[in-house]
């Protein structure tokens, strides 16, 4: 199973991955360890997850969700969700 998964930092910005470890995935992103993540600043939550049965079709959904409308989509059914948000995942204090 392949999980696309969405992050939203206190910064306003917004990444987009993949990964077949879901929760090693967001522990890297919290202590910093991905490259990808390491230069975005602040707290996040996550506030998308989705488990696809193959590899092409979580790439092929990772695709739209990066698109202007796939980040539309997120901002949007985030934004009018009723459920609880998880809370923050605290980051690492970065010196500038």
């Amino acid at each position: 199973m392949v999980t696309v998964y969405a992050l939203h930092f206190s910064d306003t910005s917004l990444y987009i991955g993949l990964t077949k470890d879901f929760l090693r995935r967001e522990a890297e992103h919290l202590r910093r360890q991905s490259p990808s993540t390491k230069r975005l600043v602040g707290d996040f939550s996550v506030i998308y997850q989705k488990d696809f049965p193959t590899y092409a079709e979580a790439r092929t959904h990772e695709k739209y969700l990066k698109s202007g409308s796939g980040r539309k989509f997120l901002m949007k059914s985030n934004e009018h969700q009723d459920v609880e948000r998880p809370e923050p995942c605290q980051g690492l204090s970065r010196s500038t």
